[in-house]
């Protein structure tokens, strides 16, 4: 680092890698607080997580997350990124939580996640090739293309669902301190069964893509249907989604709960999912201009949980205000 000239030259690496992302895309608005942020920070924040991978933590859900922004910069790293997640994806279709420490908690989120960045590849790349590449599957000696670890994935959630028909919340889901309501494997959570309605609609974006797969893309779509009427029958409460249903039958997130009453999650992924006409996506957004506005933003959940709660999770031993509480 003392070395004559190394300072120089990391300012000049750093200003080239810089002047190549803005050569891609650039932002023009009246809003020049807007430009500065998308056109400079938000691609340095996207560059730095996919050359660091979460720097102590590699989770298959985070760089996945990372990926699917990165695909408008740095197609080839993003290419290679989406390789490495898939590899560390069970046969079963389960994702591991994490791979570098190798996290074995039963989350079961991870496969909603791959059509999203597979497809903004795909938008942003045209490449299509991708979609035959060859990938083993985590400790063993299967393998399959991309396409057919994202239909595994798909299956996975549309087969592990519980009595009310939405998917099982397992050991946990995108919120990783609701980490006590499904391992009994009873629970089920809505905002991965809303995650799951959207990924669904991705995976057939795909499927159209590719051509010739008409009756594969019919299933799917039926199949999201049977899901998203389940979500609207046990998780919709007129003006808000719960965050699901535990493994003692105890709503999360609902009108009914005692605290926590309205999570953020829920209603935004129903937005992204359409889960209701638009009439009814602006009352659920009105529920959190209500419920969750604050001087600072948007809290994740209102109101915060200040007694301990077994049934919920490490969410409901964090301080209020802290982490997702």
């Amino acid at each position: 680092y003392l070395k004559e000239g190394f300072f120089e030259d990391s300012i000049a690496l750093a200003q080239k890698e810089a002047e190549e992302m803005n050569s891609l895309y650039v932002l023009d608005t009246p809003d020049e607080y807007i430009n500065t942020m998308i056109n400079i920070w938000l691609k340095r924040q996207i560059s730095l997580g996919k050359t660091w991978g979460r720097v102590y933590n590699k989770g298959f859900r985070d760089i996945m997350q990372d990926t699917a922004g990165l695909a408008a910069f740095d197609g080839k790293m993003a290419r290679d990124k989406i390789m490495v997640c898939l590899a560390t994806q069970r046969p079963n279709g389960n994702p591991m939580r994490s791979f570098a420490p190798i996290d074995r908690d039963p989350y079961y989120d991870g496969a909603v996640w791959t059509p999203e960045t597979v497809l903004a590849y795909l938008n942003e790349t045209g490449d299509l090739s991708i979609l035959d590449e060859d990938v083993p599957y985590f400790e063993s000696d299967e393998h399959d293309s991309v396409f057919e670890h994202m239909y595994r994935g798909m299956r996975f959630l549309l087969d592990n669902r519980g009595a009310r028909n939405m998917v099982l919340w397992g050991g946990g889901d995108w919120n990783d301190s609701i980490n006590n309501t499904g391992n009994q494997l009873k629970g089920e959570s809505a905002w991965l069964s809303i995650a799951t309605v959207k990924a669904i609609g991705e995976f057939c974006r795909i499927c159209e893509i590719m051509g010739g797969k008409d009756d594969l893309i019919a299933k799917m779509q039926e199949e999201r249907a049977v899901l998203k009427a389940a979500i609207l029958e046990n998780a919709f409460e007129g003006d808000q989604f719960i965050y699901g249903i535990n493994d003692w039958d105890e709503k999360v997130g609902s009108h009914e709960s005692y605290q926590g009453k309205t999570y953020l999650n829920s209603q935004t992924w129903a937005v992204l999912a359409d889960m209701l006409d638009n009439e009814g996506l602006n009352k659920i957004m009105q529920t959190v201009e209500d419920n969750l506005k604050c001087d600072f933003g948007y809290v994740q959940c209102a109101p915060a949980y200040s007694e301990k709660d077994l049934h919920i999770g490490r969410m409901a031993y964090f301080i209020p205000g802290g982490y997702e509480n």
